[in-house]
């Protein structure tokens, strides 16, 4: 972080202090839709990038190929790929590193599934389709993932998503300080006027998926029209990851109310403050402000 940060470097505004994340954040769907699905080899075609997408190309020796994938991933991690190809050709998809390959499975046109088998060089499965129309889906299977961090505090993931404990804010604002700027153009400073001093116990972490729409009450992957709009609206995520939680002896710096978050109590020192109490973690980007790495106790 260069030396010369300004006051308002930690509001949310056009541009409170540098012009990174303005001219930058807007390229990244266009750059990441344009570099999900890549030529393999000469008659295959992969999906490297993970998400709801459409391509109509070719393969290297010249098959025509349509593929539309229709995911809500990755708040759900079942994709069906809806296949016209005009000669028989390799579908490649990108496994990611979480799942669990034995048991995710993958299957052409409602035949048996079979089991993940994914290249060591590429991190793909690669399956053969015939001349024609065909759908394939796919199911990853995974686990809630609590990763170790500094001081005694954990990380949760689930999937490719990390989630957060989101904390409710007091949000207040002055106009930007960017040259001619709209009136409308405001910097807002958000500062939490709910329980951010939070310490939770891992073992009663519980997934909260997206709700099943299929007759016999599996995960479907169709359900994209379950998700908010704005799909990352404040807390209006629809999958969470609950647990236990208390709040504990940790205070900001003085001076009272201006202050910052020092490194947590030491393991051996956390008390509950008052009785345990279920939160939900959401996906770390549904939460502007939040917990993501949290002190851990023991509540059974």
């Amino acid at each position: 972080m260069p030396v010369d940060v300004g006051s308002r470097a930690q509001t949310f505004g056009l541009e409170p202090n540098y012009p990174c994340c303005t001219v930058n954040q807007h390229q990244g769907y266009p750059k990441f839709v344009s570099a999900m699905f890549v030529r393999k080899g000469e008659d295959g075609i992969g999906q490297a990038l993970l998400g709801p997408a459409e391509v109509r190309t070719t393969t290297s020796s010249g098959t025509k190929v349509n593929i539309n994938c229709e995911t809500a991933y990755p708040f759900d991690n079942a994709l069906s790929y809806k296949i016209d190809a005009g000669g028989p050709f390799t579908l490649s998809f990108r496994v990611p590193s979480w799942a669990d390959n034995a048991k995710s499975l993958v299957s052409v046109d409602s035949a048996g599934g079979t089991s993940l088998k994914p290249s060591p060089a590429t991190g793909m499965h690669d399956v053969s389709i015939t001349q024609g129309k065909h759908v394939v889906t796919v199911s990853f299977a995974t686990e809630i993932r609590v990763e170790k961090r500094a001081r005694n505090t954990v990380a949760v993931y689930y999937g490719a998503l990390l989630y957060a404990v989101p904390i409710d804010a007091r949000v207040t604002y002055v106009k930007s300080n960017y040259p001619g700027a709209p009136d409308s153009a405001r910097e807002y400073t958000m500062t939490p006027s709910s329980k951010w001093a939070l310490a939770i116990d891992p073992s009663t972490l519980r997934f909260n998926a997206l709700a099943a729409r299929g007759d016999d009450g599996a995960a479907t992957p169709n359900n994209e029209n379950q998700l908010p709009n704005p799909l990352w609206a404040e807390k209006a995520t629809s999958t969470s990851i609950s647990a236990r939680a208390c709040e504990i002896k940790w205070e900001l710096t003085e001076p009272k109310g201006e202050g910052y978050a020092p490194d947590p109590p030491r393991e051996s020192e956390r008390e509950c403050i008052g009785k345990p109490f279920e939160v939900k973690l959401m996906p770390y980007g549904s939460a502007r402000l939040h917990m993501a790495e949290l002190p851990t106790v023991k509540l059974a």
